[in-house]
């Protein structure tokens, strides 16, 4: 299970919400509503009717390490890329 403190906030459809656009569900939006990452979590998608953009952070900096050390992983753009 994904922990709030991995949530950010990619857009609300709630005009009152639109300031958290960009924003962490535990460090920011949470602090500033004084409420617990768990409790403001399900208020934030309550008072957004489960219309909230969210960008999920799973992978530690060390999985990044691992993964990309090895020999058949490459990085590069992907725009324009041709089969």
């Amino acid at each position: 299970m994904r922990r709030p403190a991995g949530v950010l906030i990619a857009s609300a459809e709630n005009p009152d919400l639109k300031q958290f656009g960009g924003k962490k569900l535990s460090d920011d939006v949470a602090k500033a509503w004084k409420k617990s990452p768990e409790d403001t979590l399900m208020d934030f998608v309550i008072a957004d009717k489960a219309q909230t953009g969210a960008i999920y952070f799973m992978a530690s900096e060390e999985d990044l390490r691992t993964g990309l050390n090895q020999p058949w992983t490459s990085s590069g753009p992907m725009g324009n890329v041709a089969a």
